[in-house]
């Protein structure tokens, strides 16, 4: 059973999505003129310039995480949304070390958070996925053990209910000949 408080999290890690297709759809058909429009003088001349060629890559990319990060919440697999933020912060802390704060080229920022959120995606998959192989292994592993243990104990009281002379019984009623070709000592 879900918790409320774990769907509202995993909610919530869906918000930078909705939040980036509301600004697509009010910027609908031109997301750089809107914006250019809503910072009035604020921003250099070319800071969104790109920005509608990069939104839609940046768009699929960012629903994909956010997926993911809401499925992780979901599973209880709160511990990887550590690595699913590496990359995008990387990515920022490369962007301003490289340009600094100052008005930003807002397309760049956009096409290394894109960069760093699909790298790190894939990098918390296939942490989950490698993850729940070496448990499967472990778990694999135990059971072999415990079955190599309960077949010893089972022989081992099997061989206890043995009589000496059945064994020679067994081995009298077997026809005396030559052995078939390929078992010979």
């Amino acid at each position: 059973m879900l918790s409320p408080s774990r769907v509202i999290v995993a909610l919530a890690m869906l918000l930078p999505t909705v939040s980036f297709a509301g600004l697509r759809f009010m910027a609908t058909p031109d997301l750089e003129t809107w914006l250019v429009s809503q910072t009035k003088g604020s921003a250099r001349a070319d800071a969104f310039d790109g920005v509608n060629a990069a939104s839609p890559a940046f768009h699929g990319v960012l629903t994909a995480t956010s997926l993911i990060a809401a499925c992780l919440v979901l599973l209880r697999r709160s511990p990887y949304l550590v690595s699913l933020a590496v990359g995008p912060l990387l990515a920022m802390v490369v962007y301003l070390a490289a340009y600094g704060l100052t008005d930003p080229a807002w397309h760049g920022i956009m096409a290394l958070l894109t960069v760093g959120m699909f790298v790190s995606s894939l990098v918390t998959i296939a942490w989950v996925l490698i993850r729940v192989s070496i448990n499967t292994f472990i778990t694999s592993a135990v059971a072999e053990k415990i079955s190599a243990i309960t077949t010893e104990d089972y022989l081992a009281a099997r061989a206890k209910k043995a009589r000496k002379g059945g064994l020679k019984r067994v081995l009298d009623r077997v026809p005396k000949r030559e052995p078939l070709p390929g078992d010979e000592l």
